[in-house]
């Protein structure tokens, strides 16, 4: 059995980080992206188990989608493109989805314990 995040779960986080950025779009990118990572690891590591990998990177790439919109809204006059956001998000370093528990070698182990 594959395990993913549940759908109204990943809905109502997508939610809150949509309302998180645009309630803070006007403020420094090296500082939203700083406490983007805080809440992408947060995520990562209640998220990250086996098998979820994909849900997870999804919500990485849709973090990344709000985020642009909102700093493209910022200004009329230097419109904001992929390759300069591209470079904002390298520079700044947003964190990469990642897995932080394999459930497999965790039933393993606690297999062997139970001998």
């Amino acid at each position: 059995m594959k395990r993913t995040t549940a759908k109204k779960k990943k809905r109502a986080s997508k939610e809150k980080v949509s309302r998180w950025i645009k309630e803070n779009m006007h403020e420094r990118p090296k500082w939203l992206v700083s406490e983007l990572n805080r809440k992408l690891a947060g995520y990562f590591n209640y998220y990250g188990v086996t098998d979820n990998g994909r849900q997870i990177q999804k919500m990485r790439e849709y973090v990344v989608r709000v985020l642009y919109k909102a700093l493209k809204k910022r200004s009329n006059r230097n419109k904001l493109t992929w390759e300069s956001f591209n470079k904002i998000i390298k520079g700044y370093k947003l964190k990469k989805a990642y897995t932080k528990v394999n459930i497999y070698n965790v039933m393993k182990t606690l297999a062997l314990e139970k001998l």
